[in-house]
């Protein structure tokens, strides 16, 4: 019993580590695929497929660290998709200013 609760649950600094690798990873992420992006989506070969693949399985195993949990993976999961939510936002507020911008110099 006492191994299914250590592998359901996790320390708060475990947590807490899940979160900032999250983030870290999600930024990391992030700028490869603006700097990278359209080579990586216009090459469907099967060497590009291998490396985004692998390039997720690094990720999510820096990300949930020695020994994944559920909690962690939950934890980390929630935090991608905050991050994903937030800059989405971002990007949005970012283009509809731009628009309001460009408007406003004709």
């Amino acid at each position: 019993m006492t191994d299914l609760i250590r592998y359901l649950g996790i320390p708060a600094t475990g947590a807490l580590a899940v979160f900032i690798a999250a983030v870290v990873m999600y930024l990391f992420f992030s700028t490869i695929l603006y700097l990278w992006g359209t080579r990586i989506k216009s090459s469907n070969s099967p060497l590009t497929v291998a490396v985004a693949t692998l390039g997720g399985a690094i990720a999510a195993r820096s990300i949930l660290g020695d020994t994944p949990t559920l909690a962690g993976g939950l934890i980390a999961l929630s935090t991608l998709l905050l991050m994903e939510r937030l800059f989405g936002r971002l990007r949005a507020a970012m283009r509809r200013r731009r628009k309001a911008l460009d408007r406003g110099s004709d």
